[in-house]
């Protein structure tokens, strides 16, 4: 089976000879036409896996948003349990629960801080960050796409193609 890169190196080729003068004495238009087809139903191909990647793609991003909701799900009701737990072992004096399978134990957990007032904490605890600078890509071609000037220091792609495939 012949691939698609290589119906258009045929192509090309093809039509190299076309201009040459020599090239009335072949058959080479009809040639052409059965590349151009043959390559035509190729591409066609090529645009129908293109179609059922992407109905893959928002498969799989339909069943990750689900299994996400999940286990959201499964760890909330983790939450809920442990706090559920906690609190009927505090509310009857018990520290820990032994069983053949788990152990259940309520123990401190380390101390956090809690910030109440940033600006009386000593600047010796105090982490300065410098500012990020990142440039804003879609206010720059916004700004070109309004006025038609280009901003210092950037370039505006204008000959870059894809392929649509509805």
């Amino acid at each position: 089976m012949t691939k698609l890169y290589e119906l258009t190196e045929k192509y090309r080729d093809i039509a190299k000879l076309l201009e040459y003068d020599y090239a009335e004495d072949l058959n080479i238009k009809g040639t052409l036409d059965d590349i151009q087809e043959e390559f035509n139903n190729k591409a066609i191909n090529v645009a129908k896996i293109v179609l059922e990647n992407r109905a893959d793609q928002e498969a799989i991003k339909t069943e990750i948003e689900r299994l996400k909701k999940r286990l959201n799900s499964l760890e909330l009701n983790e939450k809920w349990l442990k706090d559920y737990l906690k609190t009927e072992m505090l509310a009857i004096n018990t520290d820990s629960i032994k069983g053949d399978v788990v152990s259940i134990r309520v123990q401190k957990i380390k101390p956090s801080v809690e910030i109440i007032d940033e600006n009386i904490i000593p600047k010796q605890f105090i982490k300065i960050i410098p500012e990020e600078h990142r440039p804003m890509k879609t206010e720059i071609y916004n700004h070109f796409n309004n006025t038609g000037e280009i901003v210092a220091g950037v370039n505006i792609i204008t000959d870059k193609k894809t392929v649509v495939i509805r």
